[in-house]
This record gives structure tokens, sequence and C-alpha cells, in this order.
């Protein structure tokens, strides 16, 4: 019945946003709208998944690593960045910063490995920010290489932290998109 209620409000109070459209120009595109509805849109697929998964949005995961990955390409016109595989561990300070942002004891954890998934989408006239984060959900679970971020989230324990960005480039009418999993274990 929780899960319920908590499902009805995440969609009474989230339409707005969701519904929220943009044309394809830069004044219209807002970053941090895309990259709330993304992190929504990943939460809500895993309720409809009946998985209990509780994930973290960090800004400071994005401005690390995701930020850089969309800058690169949206610079190179390009839909991957070299080498953004999987990283193995991250410096102890970036730890500390990014579990400082999301409230989290430094202390208990000492290791965060971190992966990360991509993607280009281009637009043609009006959109809403759901639209585009369903397309980059869809298109990262049909990827072989990508759907393990999405589909396993939660599913080997630690502490899942998503950092998020997102960029419009108005001539090629692009959004770039980077999606950093971080997962701390004690």
């Amino acid at each position: 019945m929780k899960k319920i209620i908590n499902i009805i409000l995440l969609v009474i109070l989230s339409t707005p946003v969701y519904s929220q459209g943009f044309n394809d120009s830069s004044q219209g595109f807002n970053d941090s709208i895309m990259n709330q509805v993304l992190f929504d849109e990943v939460m809500a697929y895993h309720e409809k998944r009946n998985n209990k998964v509780e994930v973290y949005f960090s800004k400071v995961g994005a401005e690390l690593h995701s930020k850089g990955s969309v800058e690169y390409m949206a610079t190179n016109g390009c839909r991957h960045r070299p080498s953004h595989s999987y990283i193995t561990s991250l410096p102890k300070n970036e730890v500390i910063m990014i579990l400082n942002d999301i409230g989290i004891d430094t202390s208990e954890y000492d290791y965060v490995g971190s992966g990360e998934i991509l993607a280009r989408i281009q637009i043609s006239g009006q959109t809403t920010y759901q639209d585009v984060a369903q397309i980059a959900i869809n298109g990262w679970l049909k990827s072989k290489g990508h759907q393990g971020t999405i589909m396993n989230l939660g599913k080997y324990g630690g502490l899942e932290i998503l950092g998020i960005s997102s960029s419009y480039d108005e001539k090629t009418r692009n959004i770039y998109i980077a999606l950093t999993l971080f997962t701390a274990r004690k």
C-alpha cells in the first residue's frame, strides 16, 4: 500500500516537470530539469520492476565525472568519450566529496567504483524532458554494453549513487547525456 501511495505521489508531484516541453533552441532547454527527470525515470523503471533500490543523486559526482563526458561529446560531436569505460576505483578525496554531497558518513565507506553510460539524442521541434529520458533509457536497455548499468542498479549491494549531466547543442539539435553510477562499499 505504501508503495502505491509513493508512486501516486511521485506522479502527481512530478507531472508538471515531466510534461514541461522545450523546443529546439538552447533557451528552452534546462539541464537541471533534464538531469532530475532522467533520475526520476530511472527510479520509476525500478519501481515498475518491483525492485527496492535506494539510490542517491549527486551533483558533485556529476561535476567530477559526468559533466566532462558531456562536454567532450558536445565539443567533438561524438557518441562516446575515449576510455569512458568502467573505472575500478576513485581517488579517496573524490569518494569523500561525493559521500559528503549526499550526507553519508565517509568513515563507513572507503571504496567507490564507477561506470558510465552515454547518450546522444537528436530532437526536432517541441518535445518533453520525459520523452528524452525515455529515449535514453530505452536505448541503454537495448544495448548489451549499457543495459547492465540500468537493469542491475542495486543488485550487488553497496550504496548506489548517480551523477547525471546533460547539454543541448542548438546547431546539431543533439542532447548529450552522461549517467555515471557510483557504487560505494565498506
